[in-house]
């Protein structure tokens, strides 16, 4: 009975009769092993079911929370939630050609007083080393940027498929090596350029369906490998909240 008075207020909100009422999505990301994942698909469980019994396993400490994310819009409307961080980095540039005049300045500072060395290795280093990055060949900036986290969009409802979500998260756990130069102080400078991680799930959320298996999503390990033995199970579900 409740059901169906849920979809008669739906159906006379799309018809513009009453106000559209408010949705709640909500998505658990929950990480099991691969094993585990597979001894459960094999079981036949509903997806309601299935969403118990795995939270039955996060107590027990055989499953793992990974994140949940709640977000609340009208039936008509869009929403997004963001929990996100900038990254700033530069880009790659061509290394830079050999300069004779370099190797004659570093020669000339070393018969300087020692208290007025330190001065001209600074001024040395800012024109020989940083300055060649910011220096762009075709004009443009040599900085990029990156947002590392989640980010969860929600579409308005159709009247067939609910509500359509998606799902981005994108991590920033490591670098590469990208190159060498030698530094002033004759030692190796490493030039690295950082790796993003991004999983993407999307779908639809109907209301009268409960919590849905949305999808499993495999994570990236800490050295940028697929970790196959891991798996995130991804649940989701709409609830239409009724004014009290």
């Amino acid at each position: 009975m409740k059901v169906l008075v849920t979809l008669l207020a739906l159906a006379l909100s799309s018809a513009g009769l009453v106000p559209a009422a408010d949705v709640q999505l909500a998505v658990h990301q929950i990480e099991v092993s691969h094993e585990k994942l597979s001894v459960l698909l094999a079981e036949g469980l509903s997806d309601d079911e299935l969403f118990t019994k795995v939270r039955g396993m996060v107590k027990a400490k055989s499953a793992v929370v990974q994140d949940t994310n709640l977000i609340r819009l009208k039936a008509d409307h869009r929403a997004t939630i963001e929990s996100i961080r900038e990254i700033i980095y530069l880009t790659e540039y061509e290394p830079e050609t050999p300069d004779p005049r370099r190797q004659e300045e570093m020669e000339a500072i070393k018969k300087l007083p020692k208290e007025k060395q330190r001065n001209r290795w600074m001024s040395l280093m800012l024109a020989y080393n940083f300055l060649p990055i910011l220096a762009s060949v075709d004009g443009r900036p040599n900085f990029e940027s990156r947002n590392v986290g989640l980010t969860l969009e929600v579409g308005a409802r159709d009247d067939a498929r609910g509500w359509r979500w998606d799902l981005e998260q994108v991590d920033y756990k490591r670098d590469t090596e990208m190159g060498r130069r030698l530094g002033l102080d004759g030692k190796a400078q490493i030039q690295r350029m950082p790796n993003f991680d991004t999983l993407k799930l999307n779908g639809d959320a109907p209301v009268a369906k409960g919590v849905v298996l949305a999808g499993v999503l495999t994570p990236v390990a800490a050295d940028g490998s697929l970790a196959r033995d891991r798996k995130i199970m991804v649940f989701v579900k709409a609830d239409i909240l009724e004014d009290k």
